[in-house]
């Protein structure tokens, strides 16, 4: 779910569905794309996604229309002046009339609002065709080609607003985070204990912050993993990482996040994950934002942490309520004695 505006303006439909990959974040395939607008409706304010799951018949399964009504009841709580839905599906045809089944399932979610219009496509890539499924034609063209989505306007102004680039899909953005080897060593004792005298909370978050400008590198040694491992699990730590999200460090934290959300396994990974989550939502990156809490949560499923920023997530709080939260995190490093990195000012998600 990427819960950041975004202004985009639309020559046709075909521009809007084309920019849906920039707003998540990747390409979605076979999925349920719903744009909440705003206002007179050129600025899309929440985008949500979601598997799209139908029943041997065509029509939406039951728990897919349990999903679609949780996605409408954001809409309407967000007090949206239209929705538009776009189905990115490759096993039925973009102008088969089956999909109208799951646009008025959505359109009676949408009670009163209603659903704007509905389009359907088989990919969004450079010359698909898309059709509309579900609305009134004199108000929407039968179709079209959809225009290269790597440089529509919003993919460019995500590239350069966020310095990220899009990923090609969901799946390369889950493998960012698959367990991987945890040190040098490949297999080894990852569950070790931290030798010696156990650090205070001062010296563990003067570790992790050492780690962030430095990187793990490519073969870490078993110690330092193990040390960083003991450092985040600690909750007043891990607390005040939290502030990174919106540092100038916030890039090299979020490689280091990663990196050990991969190498990390049980409380250490899901702690790792977590933080990784925390930084992306604060982003608006709510796509990355929710494999990495899925990771942390498969990990350890009692993570209070972890299930409160997914509950947070799938009920479409904005990132900006989270940001008002940083300064507490400042707050509490230094009580620890430790100076964060300087604030930035924080960069949206297109």
């Amino acid at each position: 779910m990427s819960i950041e505006p975004t202004t985009v303006t639309l020559h046709d439909p075909g521009d809007l569905i084309a920019a849906v990959p920039a707003m998540l974040g990747f390409v979605p395939q076979r999925s349920l794309v719903l744009l909440t607008f705003a206002g007179s409706g050129s600025r899309v304010e929440v985008t949500m996604r979601h598997d799209i799951d139908l029943d041997p018949f065509g029509e939406p399964s039951e728990a897919m229309c349990a999903v679609i009504e949780h996605l409408c009841g954001v809409c309407l709580r967000e007090r949206a002046s239209a929705v538009v839905a776009v189905v990115v599906d490759d096993r039925i045809p973009g102008d088969d009339p089956r999909w109208a089944s799951v646009f008025d399932v959505i359109d009676l979610g949408l009670a009163d609002l209603g659903l704007a219009a509905g389009f359907a496509t088989d990919e969004i890539a450079s010359g698909a065709r898309w059709y509309t499924a579900w609305g009134h034609p004199d108000h929407h063209l039968a179709g079209g080609r959809l225009a290269d989505p790597r440089f529509t306007p919003t993919a460019v102004a995500h590239a350069v607003t966020t310095g990220r680039v899009m990923a090609g899909s969901r799946a390369e953005m889950t493998a960012a985070v698959e367990p991987g080897a945890h040190c040098e060593r490949g297999i080894c004792a990852a569950d070790a204990t931290v030798s010696g005298p156990t650090p205070d909370d001062t010296t563990r978050l003067r570790l992790v912050l050492a780690a962030v400008v430095s990187g793990l590198g490519t073969d870490p040694r078993c110690a330092d993993v193990v040390a960083l491992d003991d450092a985040i699990r600690s909750v007043h730590v891990r607390d005040a990482l939290l502030a990174l999200a919106a540092s100038d460090r916030a890039d090299d934290a979020q490689h280091l996040w990663a990196d050990l959300t991969r190498r990390l396994r049980g409380r250490g990974r899901a702690t790792a994950a977590t933080l990784l989550a925390h930084l992306h939502y604060v982003a608006g990156d709510g796509a990355m934002a929710g494999i990495a809490l899925d990771a942390a949560l498969a990990a350890d499923p009692g993570n209070s942490f972890a299930t409160l920023l997914d509950e947070s997530l799938r009920a479409g709080m904005r990132p900006d309520v989270l940001a008002e939260l940083l300064p507490t995190s400042r707050d509490l490093a230094r009580r620890l004695g430790v100076a964060l990195p300087p604030t930035h000012r924080m960069r949206r998600g297109a």
